[in-house]
Order: structure tokens, then C-alpha cells, then sequence
């Protein structure tokens, strides 16, 4: 029926629902259930009255006109669902109804607006509908009032959704007039505490400041009036008045109280203040000259703060507010102002190259107390640099851009936590202008360290599960095995000089007008356009020793600035077209793509087809560290699309270089440094390739048929026949000095061809070094006989296991330590993004006849960790199990891709992407290899028949293998997207996941027909659009962690569906709710039909289908009965069982929202497993996107999927919290968290940044 909204002043403007006109709230008593009628829900009369009816299908009281209205709208009787249509032709209906005057063919009217009573007044704040209320602050609940013609209003309910306690608002005393805080004058709040029973007032910004309740209120003290006022204010009341009223605006504060209510409400009258003093001194000062500050100067956040203050929660200004904003905002931002002019001037004192000299350690991210003040500092700063009114302006906006972290962000050597009362003291002084202090405070102290334990487990463990909570999933998992820093490197000291990060510079994503600040800093930084202090300070660079795998050297690691590294980036990724273009045809490591797998296949191919072809592989000693700097730059001179980069590179190395090292004593050395680059500079991999070009063309020029020289950055590889290799060593070691002033390290020179025969002269190059040169001698044992090739075995067949097997070994060591890891959402993450994809490399690069061991062992090594960690100790997975486990995410599976059945769509998919890379650096071979691959008849070199085995395997898989030379077509490549139907992060990337799905189709049929009808239910209801998010989502804020035995309950579901307990999954109920908007009060139409269910979310002001008022649903099925049997069809089709319950939900819970103009029904579906109705997830993203329009236009495309990727894992989260609650037989309430404050832009997109498909390196392999 349609949805009307009725008030007893129909002409009266409309209001939110704070409360409903009188006959439209839910009574306080209960009434009896067969006693009222179930259209409009009023009880009879004490006496009869002529209306009164029964329906005559199942004897249900009613009033006569009630009937009339359900038999012609709906047709249906409300209780028991019987026609009733007929029932106004029925001659004693008709004449009873004639007799008391009802007319039995009533004009329809249209639907009204449903958003007049409950929308209208929010219509207008349309960014708050979005904004996610605190996880414990009471707020309002909409519970639904029923008439005959549907829902009439919408009663406001004051709850709090983790203990579900109510607050009954007409029974809260507000004393009464509202006093103003002692310290910051912005009105107080009354605060309910019903935990303690405590009431009293408070305020919002200071979080020491509070007043009991009066209990005697006497004459208010005026607070002072400016003499310009014509009249002064009156007396407030002093006595108590009942407050009931709902506040317009809901509470926000990040601070959560256990079941608290702020309420935040306007009380009529003046405002006086609540102590009998004037404001503070130091408030009270003349206004500061406008000449003094730029005219754009920003003003401080927390000022602004603070002049927005006057308007109360309500949104309304009362008149002590009205009365003394003027005075109070500018007496806020005249201190505010005048604390900055102070710190500005006292950086005229400060060298900004000597402090970065100092070492300091500062906080990875920016704490929430901080935001406010590091934004201010980087606003004014890039605001400065901007506007360059002047040269002194402009260099105080450098210094305080550069050392703003170093003031805010500092702290202890160890200490990754501070105080909120010091992050309160630095803010206090950062706005009272005390530079100086928090600079010297920010300075590290000098004393001698103890130096950890190396081999301490537990200590790698507990690191490697904090970098999970924080997102770096990479970096926890090298802490589980990365080799040690050098001796005298403490942990810390690779952060640049200014101690500023990525995380820092992230806060001014936010906004869009910091965006673009932050782009003319870079901007200025591109074009070299700094004043002379300012770039000697960002040239410095930190020094991080690190010692290398062989444990017999270090390498130095120079961190610069991150404005440097940021705008280096930049430009890397924006002229890497014009370096491939500068580098061709000899390089393959400059943003190529399958560059490393490329130059391993050619060379294979090269010695499979010739037994004479030998490869010369050699390495330059510190070739970044060494290379000239006039080589790198008349190598940019030297090319015209590269010449935008010469003053950028210049200002960095058209002088001599400075670095500094902090010993484990902790005193800084300074080391120069006249030639060379930096290991940290994105730019420098290109720069070592343009100066070493002219060598290998120098050498290209001396080559004969047959013969070719490739390079991967400073790796070189030559092949020629054995007569000629010595000549052409000697040909590029005289190039490369003579180009590029670096010498070649013969400690790392290797020669091997498969004949064994010896280059005349090789000996010699060995000279004095213990490592064998000449790997091609057959008098060598068999597993010695070959070389590697940025981390591929080229060699004897014996040489190739025996390098797998050394790799093999390098990832059983993270693969034994990730049990270790206690937290077991962190050990699943780390077991699935950083163990499970490491064999996926040489997988691609070796036949799959060569891998076949390899990748078995590596299975059982994984399906070893996953036992573990499901509690299984040494126990092996069962076969069941393991097949289910390595099934894909939206497949129902965990997505622990088996290596051995994935070799073969790896190979083929890593040969149909080096072809066009091949084409470009050597044409001929790639002309020789796309004939060998489409003659079936002609002799085959082994690495190119093992391509051909690899795709006809596929086609039997069910794969339709385009033809190898639609590999050279420009759209070949299939979009390389890191997320595969909202189901999470897949580490497969290009045409491997293609080909690896139709692998997976096939495994999935053979596991589905082994399985009992109850566990094809379980299976399917497991897979879907973001049905593996709960396993992918990352812990980085609490409402995504989930506890290791809740985690502990969902996996078996996953890994092991055939051998659940189906009948007591089922059985047991479960209660799921949707962030916190549920209302756990019942409404008269649950008090007139105990199964009726409730909306959970009422959605208003959203720009999806028109404007229409949402009413979302959330629900939580199974496929599941109470025996364990499956629901019909539910073991064969997908989501049967979400599809059935929205049909229910629409025809039978809420008909009245079935054909209703101005509101819309939403069903979100979920399943026990994890599976999502395809409304929910098109809900969620038509959410995002909706979201996403207010979002900066520099990070406006990828902020939808941000939104997505965070509001699945929360969903997904609490819904599998839920069901792991009722496996466990534990209360709801107990294990499911509410959202807490959404986070904000940066920190959403940081959380994101798996989504985005990744920047091809730059760097070369990392090899043992």
C-alpha cells in the first residue's frame, strides 16, 4: 500500500521527527497482539462501537473502514494473507458500510512525499548523511509508526547500539541558562553519563574542562560586553526546564564513551558564564597588523576552529553568542595569528642545513591530535611558498614546511607511542609560537645503544604483526627474515634528514586547496626554482648501512627528503617513455614490462638452439655509486625530450654531495661525496642507463652475426661464440670506463655455454678472486655448471634444481616463522599475500616440466603453514581440504593458488608478454621465435616446445589461447586490474589470470562433484562479489580486526566445507547487524505481530534513485535448514537463498514499501558464508560513487574503490563476527563492534593502495 505521512497540521511547515504530532507515538504499555487491529494498529474501544469487525478468514479484529482500505490496496488479509478483495461486494459488508457512511470505492490518493516529516529538514545537510556516527556515542534510531495507509512517522529513539540502553529525553532535567568554558569560551555541553549516573556539563574541545550540576542556580555573572554594544543582555533564567528535544545535527567526537550521551541543545535565553572571572590575559591583545602577514595566509585550523564555535550543535545561536562572536573570534585568531607571526620570525635565527645535519626520529604516521596542528604548519608554509611575496617570506615558508615534522613528530629512540597530554603540550606550543623549544626537543639524545637480539623470533613476530595493523604487509613480511642492519645502524635512522614521510605529506590530500599548494612546492622543486638555503638543505641525504645476503659487505643506502623522493618519483614515471626510447634496443629494465623474464628467455633460447652460443655475464662494482655525474648529465643534454630534467638533476649533482651517518653512539658524520648517484633516488636507475648507453652502443658497433649485448641496468649479458667473448670483455670494459668512468667486478663475471667449451683467454679475467669464472667446464660438479640471470638458473639441468632448491629454502624460512605470529589475522595476511605469490616468478620463467618439483613443494610448504595455523601442529591438510583452500576467493575457496597447477598458465602468459617486449629489443629473435611457435613441424628449440605443450594444455583446460601473433596487436593486453569482481586482492596480473581462470573452472567442477549436497550449498554460499573481503581486508583500524578466535571459526569454513558441521551451523542463530543503525526498540507494528521485522537503516538526502527516502534491510541468510539438509536448489544455484529472502522481505515484511512512489526498499542480502546479494554490492558501489563526488579532483577516480574496498571489509567483518559468535555460542553484543569515526581521505586511499595496479620497477632483481 502506499506510504503517507500525516501530521494534525497539514499547512504547518514541516520539522525533523523530534516529536510526532499526539496519536502517532508508540504507547509505553503493551498491547495485546490479537486485541488490536493489525491496519491501524489501535486497540477497541472500552465500549462497542458500530465499526468494529472481525476479518472473516482468521477472525482478526478490525474496524470496518480498515477493512474496506486492505481489501481494495492490498487484497490480502494482513494476518494471514487470504484474499479479501472480494469482501466489500458481500452484501453485509456493503450495507453496513452504506449505514455508517464509508464509502466501499474510495478515491486513491497518490503517495505521499515520505520525506516531508522525517526528510525534509535533513534534505539540506546532505554531507552529513554520510558522515559514520561514534561506535559508542548514544544517537538517534528511527523507529517506524504504522497507519492504516502505511508508516505515518518516524519516532525519534535515543540508544546506544553496544549495550542497547535507552534515554528517555523527556525525563532528562537541563539546568538552565547554558555556561561557557572557563578556558576557550565556546558553549558547554550536558552530558548524560548513564553508566556512572552522572550528569554535568562539558566541553567539547577542552577535555579537562567540566562543571557539575548546579544545584542551586543563583544570578548568572555577565561575561564582558564591548563598548560598542547598544544594549546588554538580560537575565537568564534560573530555573529547570525539560529538555526535549532531538539534536539537528548528530554527535561527532572522535573520543568514545561507554554509554554516553552529549547532548548538545539549544536553551532559550542569554548565556552567562558559568565562573565569575574575565577571559584570560593573554587573550585580550590588540589585533596585529594585516601588513605583517601575506594576504593569503591561511588562518590556523585551530583558530578556525574555534570562530566557528559560536553556533551550537543544534545549529542555533543564541543570543550570548550572537551578542560576543565578534569579540570571542577575534580575540582566538588574533593569538592564533600572533603565534604564528612568532614562530616564523624565530626561524630568521635557525640554519635550516645545520638542523637537518641532526639526526632525529619522528613518529610513521601523524596521530589525530596532531592533524590539526601539522596541517596548519603545512598550509601556512606551502602557502608562503606560493604567494613569494618576498625572499624572507619565502624562505620561512620552506623552513617550516621542512621542519614542521621534526616540531610535531619527534620522539624517543624505541617509543612508537606519546602521550596525549605531550601531543597536547606540542600543539600548545606550536600555537603560542615556540618554535625553538620543540626543535631542540626534537633533537635526538646522544647515547650509546644496546644493540638487539638478532635472532630473536618472538621480537620479529611482534614487529611483523605491528606493520600488519598498519598496512605494510611487504615490510612485516621482510622483518620475519630480513638479513640485520650493520653494526653502528640503529633501526630508524632511514628517514630523511627532515624526518618528514609519505604518511606526513598524506594528511594534505584531504583537502583540495593543500592539494594544489603541495603541487606548486613540487612544482618549484621540478623546475629548481628554491632559494640557495633552502636547496643546500634538501640535498643532504640520510646514510642507512645494510649489510648484504653474503654477509661479506655493506651497502649503503642514501635516503633523501621526501619532497625530493616524491618529485623524483614523478618525474621517473613521466619521461619513462622517453628513456625506453633513449635506452633502445639494449636495455630491459627502464618501467619494461616482463623486462627480467624477457632477457632470462632469449638467453635460454639463445643456448638451447646453438651449444656454441656463450654467455657472458658481467656486473659493475657500486655502478650507482661510482657512475660520472657529467655522463649522466650531457646524457640528458643529449636527447631533447629528456632535456626538462636537466635542472632538476643538476641542483643535485652538478655539485658535490653531502650525507650523513649516525653511528650506534649516536653522533652524525658527515660524508662527501663528488661523484656517483644515490641508491634512493627514483631518478638514478634512469641515469645510470643513459650514461652507459654510449658503451653499449660503442660495442653493438663491433659485433658480428650471431652475436648480441643486453643489459639489465648495470647487469650486462653477451653472447657470442667462445672465440669471441674475451675481445668483447675488453671491448665494454674500456666502454663502460671510458662512457661512464665505472669498472667491472670480476668477482661477479661468469661465462657458460652448454658445449663446454672454454673462451680462449677467460682464465685471465679471474685473477685474483676465489669465485669461479668459467662455468661451462664439465670437470665441475653437475650443480655448478651454470649461471644465474637476474635470479633465473641458466645452466645444466642438475644446476637449475639446485638453484630451485636454494630458493625453495629461502621461502621455507618465512614460511616456518609465520606461525610464529600469534595474532592469526596478521599470519593469514602474511600467508597469503607475501608467502603463497613467491613462487609465481620462476614459474613464469622456467618450463613447467623444470618447475614441477618446485611448485609441489611449495604447495606442501603452504598447505604446512595453513595446518598450522588452523591448529593442526604437524598434521597434514587433508587432500579435501587443500583443494578447497586453493580454490579462488570469489570461488569459495582461500585463494592459495597451487603452484603445481598454475605452472603451465604462468609460462605461457609470461611468453605472450615478453613477445612484443622482445620485438622492440630483438626483432630478429622475436621474428624466429613466432615461426618456430607456429610451425608444428619444424625442429623446436626446448624452451619454445615447452610454450607450445604449455598452450595446448590450456585448450584442454578449456582456455581459448589466442594465437601467438595477436601478441604483437597494440590492444592484446587485457586491462591489469588488481581486483577481480570486488572479491580482494589477486596477486595475477596481465594474461595469467585470464588463463589461470579457466584452470580454476576446472578445478572447481572436479572438487564440486566429490562434495555432498550440503557442502555444494556451503561452497557456493562462500563465493560472489566480495565474498573472500573478510580475508583480505587489512587491520588497520579496529572495526576491521577480527580476533584470532573468530578467525579461527571462519577458516574451516573455508578450507574444509565438506567435513562443517552443516546441522549445527544452522541451527544456532545468528544475529547480525549493520554498523549501528539498528533500533532494538519495537515499534507497534512489531507489538501487534511478534514476527514482524524492522528496518535497520533509513538512508535520506542520498542522490541514488531520484532523491527516494532508502530503507535498507539488512539480512543474514543460510543455505542451510535446522537438519543440515540444503534449502531447495541451493546446492546448485548461487544465491538462491539471498533471492528468496528479498522476495520475502518485499512481499510479505514491508508490502507497504512495494509499490510506494518516494520510498525504496533495499535488501541487503548477505550469506553466513560471506557472500553478498547483487543489490548489496550494487548498493555499496552506487555509495561510493555517490560519496566520491565530493572528493578532490586529484583523487576524485580512485576514491570510489576506496570507499568500496572499506565499507565491504567492515560489512564482511561484522557479518562473519557474527556468525563466529554463534558458532561459539557467545553473545552478539559481546563480539560485534559499531564503525568508529571514518577516516579520513589520506588514510582511506593509504588503506586502498593495493587496488591500483602497480608501477612496473625500476630497480634491478633482488637475487640471494
Amino acid at each position: 500500500m502506499p506510504v503517507e505521512c500525516r501530521t494534525d497540521a497539514p499547512h504547518s511547515c514541516p520539522s525533523p521527527p523530534f516529536s510526532p504530532p499526539r496519536g502517532e507515538v508508540t504507547p509505553e504499555f503493551a498491547v495485546p497482539p490479537l486485541a488490536a487491529c493489525p491496519v491501524c494498529l489501535q486497540a477497541p474501544a472500552s465500549q462497542p462501537q458500530a465499526e468494529d469487525a472481525v476479518f472473516p478468514c482468521c477472525a482478526a479484529f478490525t474496524h470496518l473502514s480498515c477493512l474496506v482500505q486492505c481489501a481494495l490496496r492490498h487484497g490480502s488479509c494482513p494476518n494471514c494473507r487470504a484474499a479479501v478483495d472480494h469482501l466489500p461486494r458481500e452484501p453485509s459488508i456493503s450495507s453496513r458500510c452504506r449505514q455508517l457512511a464509508i464509502d466501499l470505492e474510495p478515491t486513491v490518493p497518490p503517495a505521499h512525499d515520505t520525506a516531508v516529516t522525517a526528510v525534509r529538514d535533513y534534505s539540506t545537510r546532505a554531507a552529513m548523511d554520510f558522515v559514520e556516527l561514534p561506535d559508542a556515542r548514544m544517537h538517534w534510531a528511527p523507529v517506524p509508526q504504522r497507519r492504516s495507509d502505511g508508516i505515518g512517522a518516524w519516532q525519534p529513539l535515543w540508544l546506544c547500539m553496544r549495550c542497547q540502553s535507552e534515554l528517555q529525553l523527556d525525563r532528562i532535567n537541563l539546568p538552565e541558562p547554558r555556561p561557557a568554558c572557563p578556558l576557550c569560551d565556546v558553549p558547554l555541553q550536558w552530558e548524560v553519563d548513564m553508566s556512572r549516573r552522572q550528569e554535568r556539563w562539558v566541553c567539547g574541545r577542552c577535555p579537562f574542562a567540566h562543571l557539575p550540576r548546579p544545584l542551586v542556580l543563583g544570578p548568572a555573572t555577565r561575561p564582558p560586553v564591548d563598548e560598542g554594544t547598544l544594549a546588554g543582555i538580560t537575565d537568564a533564567p534560573t530555573s529547570r526546564v525539560s529538555n526535549v528535544l532531538v539534536p539537528g545535527r548528530l554527535p561527532h567526537d572522535p573520543e568514545p564513551h561507554e554509554s554516553m550521551a552529549n547532548l548538545g541543545t539549544a536553551v532559550p535565553g542569554g548565556i552567562a558564564c558559568a565562573v565569575g572571572r574575565p577571559p584570560p590575559s593573554q587573550l585580550h591583545m590588540p589585533t596585529p597588523s594585516t601588513s605583517l602577514l601575506p594576504h593569503s595566509m591561511p588562518l590556523p585550523q585551530f583558530a578556525a576552529d574555534v570562530a566557528d564555535a559560536g553556533e551550537d550543535e543544534a545549529g542555533t545561536v543564541t543570543a550570548t553568542t550572537a551578542l560576543h562572536s565578534s569579540n570571542r573570534s577575534q580575540r582566538r585568531v588574533c593569538a592564533a595569528e600572533t603565534g604564528l607571526l612568532t614562530g616564523l620570525a624565530s626561524f630568521d635565527a635557525v640554519d635550516l642545513q645545520d638542523t637537518l645535519h641532526q639526526r632525529v626520529l619522528t613518529l610513521q604516521g601523524v596521530p589525530t591530535r596532531l592533524r590539526g596542528a601539522l596541517r596548519t604548519a603545512f598550509r601556512a608554509g606551502l602557502q608562503l611558498i606560493a604567494d613569494r611575496e618576498s625572499p624572507v617570506q619565502e624562505l620561512r615558508g620552506w623552513k617550516l614546511f621542512c621542519l614542521a615534522p621534526r616540531m610535531l613528530l619527534h620522539r624517543s629512540g624505541g617509543d612508537s607511542l606519546i602521550p596525549p597530554a605531550e601531543l597536547d603540550r606540542r600543539c600548545d606550543l606550536f600555537a603560542r609560537g615556540a618554535w625553538p623549544e620543540l626543535l631542540s626537543a626534537g633533537s635526538a639524545a646522544s647515547r650509546p645503544r644496546s644493540a638487539a637480539p638478532r635472532d630473536d623470533l618472538a621480537a620479529r613476530a611482534a614487529r611483523a604483526t605491528a606493520l600488519v595493523h598498519i598496512g605494510e604487509l611487504s615490510a612485516a613480511g621482510r622483518a620475519l627474515v630480513a638479513e640485520p642492519l650493520a653494526p653502528g645502524t640503529p633501526r630508524g635512522a632511514a628517514a630523511g634528514p627532515s624526518g618528514a614521510t609519505n604518511e606526513h605529506l598524506r594528511i594534505l590530500l584531504d583537502d583540495e586547496g593543500d592539494t594544489q599548494l603541495l603541487h606548486c612546492a613540487a612544482c618549484r622543486l621540478a623546475h629548481a626554482d628554491l632559494p640557495p638555503p633552502v636547496l643546500a638543505a634538501l640535498r643532504i641525504g640520510r646514510m642507512t648501512a645494510l649489510q648484504k645476503p653474503n654477509g661479506r659487505g655493506i651497502r649503503a643506502l642514501v635516503v633523501g627528503d621526501v619532497l625530493r623522493r616524491l618529485v623524483g618519483r614523478a618525474l621517473a614515471q613521466a619521461f619513462a617513455p622517453h628513456f625506453q626510447r633513449a635506452c633502445l634496443p639494449h636495455q630491459f629494465g627502464l618501467s619494461t614490462r616482463a623486462g627480467t623474464e624477457a632477457l632470462a628467455r632469449v638467453l635460454r633460447a639463445a643456448t638451447e638452439l646453438d651449444p656454441r652460443a656463450t654467455v657472458l655475464s658481467v656486473d659493475a662494482v657500486g655502478a650507482f655509486d661510482h657512475v660520472s655525474r657529467e655522463a649522466m648529465l650531457s646524457a640528458l643534454l643529449r636527447h631533447p625530450d629528456l632535456r626538462p630534467l636537466v635542472p632538476f638533476a643538476r641542483q643535485f649533482y652538478g655539485t658535490p654531495s653531502s650525507y650523513t651517518w649516525t653511528d650506534d653512539s649516536g653522533r652524525s658524520h658527515v660524508i662527501a661525496q663528488g661523484e656517483g648517484g644515490e641508491q634512493g633516488d627514483p631518478l638514478m636507475p634512469a641515469l645510470y642507463a643513459l650514461a652507459q648507453q654510449p658503451a653499449l652502443c660503442e660495442v653493438q658497433a663491433q659485433l658480428q652475426d650471431g652475436e648480441a649485448i643486453f643489459a639489465f641496468l648495470d647487469d650486462t649479458y653477451v653472447v657470442a661464440p667462445p672465440d669471441r667473448v674475451r675481445t668483447l670483455y675488453d671491448a665494454f670494459r674500456a666502454a663502460l670506463w671510458r662512457h661512464a668512468r665505472v669498472e667491472l667486478n670480476r668477482g661477479k663475471t661468469r661465462v657458460w655455454n652448454a658445449a663446454g667449451e672454454e673462451p680462449p683467454g677467460i682464465a685471465d679475467v679471474q685473477g685474483d678472486s676465489d669465485a669461479v669464472v668459467w662455468t661451462g667446464d664439465w670437470s665441475l660438479r653437475p650443480d655448478l655448471q651454470g649461471l644465474l640471470v637476474l635470479g633465473t638458473p641458466l645452466g645444466s639441468d642438475a644446476f637449475v634444481q639446485s638453484q630451485l632448491e636454494l630458493k625453495r629454502a629461502e621461502h621455507d624460512k618465512l614460511l616456518t616463522r609465520i606461525p610464529a605470529v600469534e595474532d592469526l589475522q596478521a599470519a593469514w595476511l602474511l600467508l597469503r599475500f607475501c608467502a603463497c605469490p613467491r613462487a609465481n616468478y620462476l614459474l613464469r620463467v622456467l618450463p613447467p616440466a623444470a618447475t614441477l618439483p618446485f611448485a609441489a613443494a611449495h604447495d606442501g610448504a603452504v598447505d604446512r603453514c595453513l595446518s598450522a595455523l588452523l591448529g593442526f601442529a604437524d598434521a597434514p591438510l587433508p587432500e579435501a581440504s587443500a583443494r578447497s583452500a586453493r580454490l579462488p576467493l570469489q570461488c569459495g575457496g582461500l585463494g592459495l593458488r597451487a603452484a603445481s597447477l598454475d605452472r603451465h598458465a604462468a609460462y605461457w602468459a609470461s611468453w605472450f608478454d615478453t613477445l612484443p617486449v622482445l620485438r622492440d629489443r630483438a626483432p630478429a629473435a622475436a621474428a624466429r621465435f613466432l615461426a618456430l611457435l607456429a610451425d608444428h613441424e619444424a625442429g623446436r628449440a626446448p624452451v619454445v616446445a615447452a610454450a607450445a605443450q604449455a598452450a595446448t594444455h590450456l585448450v584442454n583446460q578449456g582456455f581459448r589461447a589466442p594465437a601467438w601473433d595477436a601478441a604483437f596487436a597494440d590492444a592484446a593486453f587485457p586491462p591489469d586490474r588488481a581486483v577481480e569482481d570486488g572479491a580482494g586482492v589477486d596477486y595475477l596480473r596481465g594474461w595469467q589470470r585470464r588463463a589461470s581462470r579457466a584452470c580454476d573452472e576446472r578445478a572447481i567442477e572436479t572438487h564440486f562433484t566429490d562434495l555432498s549436497p550440503a557442502s555444494r550449498a556451503l561452497l557456493l554460499f562462500q563465493a560472489g562479489p566480495h565474498s573472500g573481503r573478510v580475508f583480505t581486508v587489512l587491520p588497520t583500524s579496529d572495526d576491521v580486526t577480527i580476533v584470532s578466535c573468530s578467525v579461527g571459526c571462519v577458516f574451516p569454513w573455508r578450507s574444509a566445507p565438506a567435513h562443517a558441521d552443516a546441522a549445527g551451523a544452522s541451527t544456532r542463530p545468528v544475529s547480525f547487524r549493520l554498523g549501528r543503525y539498528r533500533s532494538s526498540t519495537p515499534s507497534p507494528a512489531s507489538a501487534a505481530k511478534p514476527a514482524l521485522e524492522r528496518i535497520e537503516v533509513v538512508c535520506n538526502g542520498l542522490p541514488l534513485w531520484h532523491g527516494a527516502q532508502l530503507a535498507v534491510d539488512a539480512t543474514l541468510v543460510s543455505p542451510l535448514m535446522g537438519d543440515g539438509s540444503p534449502q531447495p536448489a541451493a546446492d546448485a544455484q548461487p544465491g538462491v537463498s539471498l533471492a528468496r529472502a528479498a522476495q520475502r522481505k518485499r512481499r510479505h515484511t514491508y508490502p507497504e514499501l512495494l509499490r510506494a512512489r518516494r520510498c525504496r526498499l533495499v535488501v541487503f542480502g548477505l550469506e553466513t558464508g560471506g557472500r553478498w546479494s547483487e543489490e548489496a554490492a550494487t548498493f555499496l558501489r552506487l555509495l561510493a560513487q555517490a560519496r566520491a563526488g565530493s572528493a578532490p579532483a586529484a583523487v576524485r577516480r580512485a576514491t570510489p574503490a576506496a570507499w568500496v574496498h572499506r565499507w565491504s571489509g567492515i560489512l564482511s567483518v561484522a557479518a562473519q563476527q557474527a556468525f563466529a559468535a554463534s558458532l561459539l555460542e557467545l553473545p552478539p553484543a559481546a563480539e560485534l563492534g559499531a564503525a568508529g569515526d571514518p577516516p579520513a581521505l589520506h588514510e582511506l586511499l593509504a588503506d586502498a593502495r593495493w587496488l591500483q595496479a602497480p608501477v612496473n620497477s625500476r630497480l634491478p632483481a633482488r637475487t640471494t
